[in-house]
């Protein structure tokens, strides 16, 4: 790995506003990566060592101490990171299927991004099948061309391809990239008063952008078995000019209506409440014991965000290839504590 790092730290009005920068680029070499073999070689591909991603990126930090008496104080803070990450070099484009999501790793490109159909909605009637100039036929898991039925999932013919009389085929050379999991930006800010013994201090955790792959919602919104499921299924198509997004339940899922899509994919943009704490400094009157402090705290209280999901803040592997994937672990959950803190 080779990095380039500059950075900044200014400390101005007598300490009462601190500033730090950090601007990096870095560069890993000697990636693995999938090339491919001739076919008498018996394998389709090996691994080599050609492959190389770059990082580069910054982060910008503050804290303002509004008001520093002896009685009271108040302070503010907060930061804010970006990072940029790009395949430079890769034998060949790569698909990884992960829960049922395919995973792109193409040069060019940042690492992660989710690859798959495009989802347009829900055929709403035979009527209106039959007045659509352009039919359709789906290809199924063994390559066998299906007509879509009254209820059946719409997906976007990306390739345009069809035959001589206007029928679209929607195939797997219509997939495309439906989502990228890198955030555009994200970090935390957080607030403290104090007036005498007692404080109060509250941080809050942020992220802005990243697509998330809903993994547990595409299992129980797929009626594609036995599984429950969740009661958005309720407003599944069942009757002729029904207006919905969710597509008529048919056992076996045949023309692959929960397939991997951008139906799946959602915005995991948040806002968290990470912990408030309450805090009040007892005076040192006992012998032994230089200082003490009792406390309360809360963790992750609220949490504002537009993801359907159990939690936006979630990790299942480190590995690029598993960002935004939610497999529906459990998530942070809410807790409080009382303490107290001593000094001997």
């Amino acid at each position: 790995v080779v990095k380039t790092n500059f950075g900044v730290d200014l400390t101005m009005f007598n300490q009462r506003l601190t500033l730090s920068a950090d601007v990096y680029n870095s560069k890993t070499q000697n990636m693995l990566s999938y090339a491919a073999l001739p076919s008498f070689a018996g394998a389709s591909n090996y691994m080599d060592n050609t492959g190389e991603m770059t990082n580069k990126g910054y982060e910008f930090a503050a804290e303002l101490r509004v008001v520093n008496t002896p009685d009271f104080k108040f302070s503010l803070a907060g930061n804010i990171a970006h990072n940029e990450a790009e395949i430079t070099k890769y034998a060949e484009t790569d698909y990884t299927d992960i829960l049922g999501a395919t995973v792109m790793t193409r040069e060019g490109d940042a690492p992660g991004l989710f690859y798959g159909y495009k989802y347009k909605g829900v055929f709403k009637s035979a009527d209106n099948m039959a007045a659509d100039p352009a039919s359709f036929r789906y290809e199924d898991a063994g390559g066998n061309m299906m007509t879509p039925e009254a209820g059946d999932a719409i997906f976007e013919n990306v390739d345009k391809t069809g035959d001589a009389n206007g029928i679209q085929y929607i195939t797997e050379a219509d997939r495309t990239i439906i989502g990228d999991p890198n955030p555009d930006f994200f970090g935390s800010f957080s607030t403290r008063f104090s007036y005498k013994r007692l404080t109060l201090d509250a941080m809050f955790t942020y992220k802005m952008g990243g697509d998330v792959y809903n993994a547990l919602r595409a299992k129980l919104e797929g009626m594609t078995g036995y599984e429950n499921q969740t009661q958005a299924v309720l407003n599944r198509w069942r009757y002729e000019g029904q207006n919905t997004s969710i597509p008529r339940n048919a056992w076996g899922d045949p023309l692959g209506n929960a397939r991997f899509s951008d139906r799946w994919i959602e915005d995991g943009s948040y806002l968290r409440l990470k912990t408030i704490t309450l805090s009040y400094t007892l005076p040192a009157t006992i012998k032994y014991i230089r200082n003490a402090e009792v406390y309360v705290q809360a963790n992750n209280l609220v949490t504002w965000t537009e993801y359907k999901g159990l939690d936006p803040e979630f990790s299942i592997s480190s590995s690029p290839l598993y960002q935004g994937i939610d497999a529906g672990l459990f998530p942070n959950a809410q807790s409080i504590f009382l303490g107290i803190k001593l000094g001997l």
